[in-house]
């Protein structure tokens, strides 16, 4: 026989967190001043740059001739311009433009230090150009701009000429003809044909001579295909570096990385500081809320025996009652406690709702499941028995498994403690074996509450929440979320309803408290004595065996 060992320590309580996204803000502020001061200080290591740009109005292409009819060649004045500004930018132009400049700059240079860009709506071409000076840079806008001027007008001369050339040679042509015929009509005056070749050659030499007309307005008119020459003027200030203004984008592009960041690492750190932070991940409804044994000034680990009215012992109190509401909604009668880690407090929690049970009158049965760490025989110094194992055999009395639990007033919790099972722990609970275990149990009792390892470090968890009818997860306060999702994904893959969780390490609050909704739910009044509640205890106990005893009537009428 084992009794309860009041000494031991209460578990441990974790430290306030801060919320993560409010601590944060320092060290984005601080990001964004350092990125600040980063753009500005490579900014200012730039050498000083300055951007001078001359303009170049067109002549439209549609109203010059001197290639051609007028607005034939060039029905598409925009392709004109984008061409030009190609032309601009040739080897031509720009060994033009380096010899205006007295060859202080290359060709290669010069490419390298303008743009030419056409205008999407004006003939117009703007020539940008950067130097380490202002007058260099007007100076080299200027350059290609005269220099595109000149080459223009010296192509134009060249077109122009050659369609003089050929047009004079048809009109010595026509007039060595026209002298031929004239001089035929001399002897033959009335030759009709002989008229009308001289007109006809008459009229080709009026074309010709119009034709050279023309093309030499039109060439006055072209020129150098400039209306307008806008030349670039020295720069007052330089274009580049601009320190302040990269000092506002790199601190813009900072606090906006160290935001990112920010989000990040808070989603990545995420902890159960609230009661109801684990509910949105576990997908499970609260329970019950624990507070931190430390806070309420318990040295122990048993508030349900060593201080019932205080704030932990009541809160186990009401979580009996909300326990067995949810197993009643779901006709079961075992559950198994886990957590995430070892430290969650589901081992005490195990002990204090059974305890806590038992002194509602209800009747409970305790068994530890966990049989590497031994956690609940380890606490409860409870005598070795052939454990869950044994009660495999049919053979195998319950009462040699159990072990009361004295709770001082003659009231007594069984309890099966855990056994060691070898290398391969998990082995017995995947078996046929533990399913008669738990069978021979639920006869036995109406609540079963198992302590089992954590469930995302032992398999064993998972092999025991098979065989039970739901499950109830341990969270204390500061559990990463991520953990809990991950514990959610093994909880779906398991298949037992998860009946809620118990939040414990929780601090206290300003206006008191505990979940008093149980109290009211499960009509634990703040008036009703310990002799009431164990009054209703058993009331509740006997309803609980009549329908037992009809179930099994039920199904003796079956079998028979």
């Amino acid at each position: 026989m084992s009794t309860i060992d009041t000494s031991t320590q209460a578990l441990s309580s974790g430290e306030d967190l801060i919320p993560v996204l409010l601590a944060r803000w320092r060290t984005i502020v601080i990001v964004a001043a350092a990125t600040s001061l980063l753009g500005f200080g490579v900014s200012s290591l730039q050498p000083v740059e300055y951007s001078a740009e001359a303009d170049l109005l067109l002549a439209d292409p549609r109203n010059s001739g001197v290639f051609g009819e007028s607005g034939v060649n060039f029905l598409d004045p925009s392709r004109y311009v984008r061409n030009q500004a190609e032309f601009a930018q040739s080897r031509t132009v720009i060994q033009r433009a380096s010899t205006l400049l007295d060859a202080r700059l290359d060709a290669d240079e010069i490419v390298e230090q303008t743009t030419i860009r056409p205008s999407g709506d004006l003939d117009l071409l703007t020539i940008r150009a950067t130097d380490g000076t202002a007058g260099g840079a007007a100076q080299i806008a200027n350059a290609i701009g005269e220099a595109y001027q000149a080459v223009v007008r010296e192509q134009a001369e060249v077109a122009t000429q050659s369609s003089l050339d050929e047009l004079t040679a048809q009109r010595e042509q026509l007039q060595e003809e026209l002298a031929s015929v004239q001089q035929e009509l001399e002897d033959n005056s009335n030759s009709d044909a002989l008229q009308a070749q001289r007109d006809a050659a008459i009229q080709q030499l009026i074309t010709v001579d119009g034709r050279i007309d023309q093309i030499t307005v039109d060439a006055a008119l072209f020129g150098s295909g400039v209306e307008l020459f806008e030349p670039a003027e020295p720069p007052d200030a330089p274009s580049a570096p601009t320190p302040i203004r990269n000092a506002i984008l790199a601190g813009l592009l900072g606090a906006m990385a160290a935001t990112a960041w920010a989000w990040w690492r808070a989603d990545e750190t995420a902890t159960a500081d609230g009661r109801n932070d684990p509910a949105r991940v576990l997908h499970a409804p609260l329970l019950g809320t624990v507070p931190s044994f430390e806070d309420v000034g318990l040295t122990g680990s048993i508030p349900v025996v060593e201080a019932p009215k205080s704030p932990a012992g009541e809160a186990y109190q009401f979580l009996v009652g909300a326990l067995a509401f949810a197993l009643e909604e779901t006709d079961g009668r075992s559950v198994v406690l886990t957590s995430a880690s070892p430290v969650d407090g589901k081992t005490v929690s195990c002990l204090n709702l059974a305890l806590s049970a038992a002194q509602d009158g209800r009747d409970v049965l305790l068994v530890d499941a966990d049989t590497r760490v031994r956690g609940l025989t380890r606490r409860l110094k409870a005598e070795s028995t052939l454990g869950l194992p044994g009660l495999a055999d049919e053979t195998t009395k319950i009462t040699d498994v159990l072990v009361p639990l004295q709770l001082g007033d003659g009231q007594a919790v069984p309890f099966i403690p855990a056994r060691p099972l070898g290398d391969d722990t998990a082995a017995f609970f995947r078996t046929p074996a533990f399913r008669r275990a738990m069978h021979r149990l639920s006869e036995l009792t109406d609540l079963i509450i198992i302590d089992s390892p954590p469930l995302l470090l032992a398999s064993d968890a998972s092999a025991i929440a098979t065989n039970v009818d739901g499950i109830v997860v341990v969270v204390s306060r500061g559990t990463p979320l991520k953990v809990l999702a991950e514990m959610r994904e093994r909880l779906d893959r398991i298949g037992t309803p998860v009946l809620g969780y118990i939040y414990t390490k929780a601090k206290l609050s300003g206006a008191g408290y505990g979940d008093y909704a149980y109290r009211y739910n499960y009509s634990y009044g703040y008036g009703e004595t310990e002799d009431d509640r164990r009054s209703n205890g058993k009331s509740r106990r006997d309803r609980r065996r009549a329908r037992r005893g009809d179930r099994q009537t039920e199904d003796s009428e079956l079998v028979g």
